[in-house]
C-alpha cells in the first residue's frame, strides 16, 4: 500500500455511463468530491476522472474497462448510482462480490418504490449489502455522507 494509502479508505464511485448528460454526471461529481473533503481518510476513484468517453470506439471502451478493473480491485467499497439496468455497473457489481467487498447502490423511487422487488432483479439484491431508494440527488448525497461518518 502506497505512503499516501495508508490507513484510507478507498470508494469506487459507480456511474452510468449512459443515462446521464455530461453536465449532470459532472455535477453529481463535484457535489461528491465535496463531501469527500470533509473526510481526511477516503480517497473516492472512479472510471469517469476524465470525463465522459468522446466517442465509443473499441480502444476507448477497453481502456475504460481496464481502469475500472484495476480501481475495482483496489477499492474497499463501492457506491453505485443505479438510474437503470446497466451492464457495465452489473459487472462491476459482480466483480466487488467475487472480491468479498462490500457495495452500496442507489436507486431513484421513481423506479423502483412501487413495493420492494419492484424493477430491481433479485440478483442486485443478492450481490450487494446495501440498497438505498432516493427522491433526489440530495438524498443520495446526504445518505452517502451519513454512510461514510459510519465506516
Amino acid at each position: 500500500m502506497s505512503e499516501s494509502r495508508k490507513n484510507k479508505l478507498l470508494i469506487y464511485l459507480s456511474f452510468p455511463i449512459t443515462g446521464l448528460t455530461e453536465e449532470e454526471t459532472h455535477l453529481l461529481m463535484f457535489k461528491i468530491y465535496l463531501i469527500k473533503e470533509k473526510y481526511d481518510n477516503i480517497i473516492f476513484v472512479d472510471t469517469l476522472k476524465n470525463g465522459m468517453p468522446q466517442e465509443r470506439s473499441i480502444t476507448n471502451v477497453c481502456h475504460i474497462v481496464r481502469d475500472g478493473r484495476c480501481l475495482i480491485e483496489r477499492a474497499d467499497l463501492m457506491i453505485v448510482l443505479y438510474m437503470k439496468p446497466s451492464v457495465g455497473q452489473s459487472m462491476e457489481i459482480l466483480l466487488m462480490y467475487q472480491l468479498k467487498k462490500p457495495v452500496i447502490v442507489f436507486l431513484p423511487k421513481t423506479l423502483y418504490d412501487k413495493d420492494e422487488l419492484h424493477g430491481v432483479s433479485e440478483w442486485l439484491y443478492y450481490h450487494v449489502k446495501s440498497i438505498y431508494k432516493f427522491d433526489n440527488m440530495d438524498d443520495v448525497l446526504s445518505t452517502m455522507d451519513n454512510t461514510i461518518q459510519l465506516l
